[in-house]
């Protein structure tokens, strides 16, 4: 009976492993790219990365060259195994994340929030996410042709980054309309006076 081994592997290393299938890399450059672009959907500490690719190595799932003369550097590359292990981890259905979003959770209470408060607040907010959807839609330009199409084939590395694009401007687009409703709403709120505000809340706790 043939044995199986199983490899444990962190989703830091999958990570890692899906940046090594496209090119050798060392650890600087791995983690370079693990702020742009795969930082924009999952983030790992720089403290984190050596030691993975350690265990990646002990693993056999990456190799590591000498440096280059001159460079303290050394390259990374993919084995075959890693290869392997990559494709069998892109066929499981990720792990059920727990959700932990702040601003939802600040919206949730939001009627205990002074408006001009709020308002700063949402506007800021607004203002981070429209700068993330120009820079996604930069980022998109260089990867579709005139058409609208991308360049990249679907077994090409730039069609990934072409997929997790169009999913990114969908979900900067929807969020900025949500800001943009939330914000008119808020304005609708402070612009009645103080007094009639008060009133108002009055009369719907004495609503049955």
């Amino acid at each position: 009976m043939r044995r199986v081994t199983i490899v444990a592997v962190h989703t830091l290393g999958f990570a890692i492993l899906g940046l090594l299938a496209r090119q050798p890399l060392s650890g600087y450059d791995i983690a370079l790219k693990l702020r742009r672009p795969i930082g924009f959907y999952w983030t790992a500490r720089h403290s984190q990365i050596y030691p993975e690719l350690r265990r990646l190595s002990r693993e056999g799932l990456v190799t590591s060259g000498k440096p280059e003369a001159g460079r303290r550097r050394r390259a990374y590359t993919i084995t075959r195994s890693g290869r392997t292990e990559l494709r069998r981890w892109l066929s499981k259905p990720p792990a059920r994340p727990e959700p932990r979003d702040e601003v939802m959770l600040k919206t949730y209470s939001i009627w205990m929030a002074r408006p001009e408060s709020a308002l700063a607040f949402y506007r800021q907010l607004q203002g981070a996410h429209s700068l993330r959807l120009s820079e996604y839609k930069a980022m998109l330009e260089t990867l579709e042709l005139d058409t609208g199409k991308p360049r990249a084939g679907l077994d090409e590395p730039d069609f990934g980054n072409y997929a997790t694009l169009v999913l990114g401007i969908g979900y900067e687009q929807a969020y900025l309309d949500w800001c943009r409703w939330l914000i008119d709403q808020l304005k609708g709120r402070r612009s009645l006076p103080a007094s009639k505000r008060s009133s108002q809340r009055g009369k719907k706790a004495s609503k049955p």
